[in-house]
């Protein structure tokens, strides 16, 4: 124990064939820096084809081929010679990413599907693992591929499922050639017909509105989608069915029993897509959803919260449709008193964030783009003639405010520029990680903006910085009780600052 342990090539064949469990190499050098492996050995696909063989035989448990072999095979990649080189020029390699056309492509896909199986398997034996006699087929069928055309190659269900996954990517879907697509219909068809839930998956949503692998074809995205369901107890595909029957793409008239139930289903299991339309179902009174304005609103406001603080963090949510809900709650009175202002203050929000998703070209995109644009247009009608002004001054005190929600803490620094205007820069903090953006709502200007900084200018302006200085770190805003155009700002309780809020002229969010 504590002396250093030579490995040499002989036992590293063992160790690698996992003849020989690494937690026993462990135990006797008791320090990993202690062990020496002899050098030049290198790992290639046929010795990961023993080693397969011997975990076959053994129907060794998921948890011992990881800890005991998989994750030190890892730990000591350079040690075993694990860059693999190239071995030859297979025609096609470079068309049909995804499928193992030579013996370093299989090799690196039968690795990297070791480890994934731990994820899915932990507490399983091999045999229940059908990976592994995957793996073994398509390492037989490896040189009777040779010479062939991709299309006339043999494939396990295993590679084939990887191959068309890769395409619900959009960008890899846009980038794929017409062999390819071919190639992942002919594949997605064949093992559809095994239930296979890759391929299912693919297939239903590609049949969901269409695309490049199949046509639009609501018939077949539903029988698939319930399969999946039976299949996988997946509340998204629950979800999916929701907006099937609640649209009645497969039948004369929508069908919101069917609705309400999966939608059900996966608002309980956290889909936001699926609450709002129960709270619409509850608006209306739609199928067994008894009219409840109050239930409409709650559920509204909850994936509104939801979303947003995802949409923060630069995700791309469902929030442009949760904030035309709450614009149409407070247009319509869904259990709130009708507010045009609030309303319109939704709206923008909602307006900003369908621009940033259009991009992606989302299915629905224009039906809620045309109910943002219907809200906005409404609404002003019902706002003073001078209400709108897009040089209408802002609150500075709103700004500096709104950079500190979520507890985080903001940097405010303040310089004069040429024609003697205070330029004020607000921003989040350094050094705190994944900070989320802000959300500015202009409701005079009809701006609304996810920012993590702001620049704004004014003629007059008076503050006091600790220590005399024009740059502050602040994380909390007390406004003065008589006159709230004051405020101090804090930073860990401690006072660092005073201003008096002004009307600024907004420069730029970025």
């Amino acid at each position: 124990m504590g002396e250093y342990i030579y490995v040499d090539r002989i036992r590293m064949e063992r160790l690698a064939y996992n003849s020989e469990d690494f937690r026993n190499l462990f135990m006797e050098a008791g320090d990993l820096s202690k062990i020496i492996f002899e050098e030049g050995y290198r790992m290639d696909l046929d010795k990961l084809t023993v080693s397969l063989l011997n975990m076959i035989s053994v129907d060794e448990r998921m948890e011992d081929v990881i800890e005991g072999w998989y994750r030190p095979m890892c730990f000591f990649w350079d040690e075993f010679g694990m860059d693999i080189p190239e071995e030859e020029n297979v025609m096609d390699s470079s068309e049909f990413r995804g499928l193992p056309l030579t013996k370093r492509q299989l090799f690196y896909d039968i690795w990297d599907g070791i480890g994934k199986m731990y994820d899915i398997y932990p507490d399983e034996r091999i045999s229940k693992v059908p990976f592994f006699m995957d793996a073994m087929k398509m390492i037989s069928s490896l040189e009777e591929n040779r010479g062939k055309k991709v299309e006339d190659m043999v494939f396990s269900d295993y590679f084939m499922e990887r191959f068309i996954s890769g395409f619900e990517n959009d960008v890899r879907l846009e980038e794929a050639t017409e062999r390819e697509i071919a190639l992942v219909r002919r594949y997605a068809d064949e093992l559809s017909i095994r239930n296979s839930v890759p391929a299912m998956r693919v297939k239903a949503y590609a049949c969901y509105g269409g695309n490049r692998l199949y046509g639009c074809d609501w018939m077949t995205s539903r029988d698939l989608l319930r399969k999946l369901y039976e299949l996988t107890d997946d509340a998204g595909y629950a979800n999916s069915l929701g907006y099937i029957a609640y649209y009645g793409r497969c039948t004369d008239e929508p069908d919101y029993s069917e609705a309400f139930m999966m939608f059900t289903a996966a608002h309980a299991n956290g889909f936001y897509e699926a609450t709002y339309k129960l709270a619409d179902m509850y608006r209306y009174g739609y199928g067994p959803a008894k009219k409840s304005p109050n239930t409409a609103r709650n559920l509204y406001d909850s994936v509104y919260i939801e979303t947003l603080g995802r949409f923060l963090h630069g995700e791309d949510t469902k929030f442009a449709d949760a904030a035309l809900r709450m614009g149409n709650v407070y247009r319509f009175g869904i259990g709130e008193k009708k507010d045009p202002f609030i309303a319109h203050r939704f709206y923008l929000q909602a307006d900003m964030a369908i621009k940033r998703r259009e991009q992606l070209g989302y299915f629905g995109d224009a039906k809620v783009r045309k109910g943002i644009e219907e809200g906005l247009l409404e609404t002003r009608k019902e706002l003073s003639e001078d209400f709108l002004d897009p040089d209408a001054l802002v609150n500075l005190l709103y700004l500096i405010d709104s950079f500190i929600s979520g507890r985080y803490a903001a940097e405010m620094s303040i310089r004069k520029n040429k024609k003697e205007e205070h330029v004020i820069t607000i921003k989040r903090a350094d050094g705190a990680e994944e900070v989320p953006g802000v959300l500015i709502t202009l409701d005079r200007n009809a701006v609304s903006a996810l920012t993590w900084k702001v620049k704004a200018k004014t003629q007059e302006l008076i503050y006091r910085f600790a220590d005399g200085k024009d740059r502050v770190v602040y994380d909390r805003i007390e406004y003065d009780e008589k006159d709230p155009s004051k405020a101090k700002l804090f930073l860990n309780g401690k006072n660092v600052g005073q201003i008096i809020g002004t009307g600024v002229s907004m420069v730029s969010f970025k």
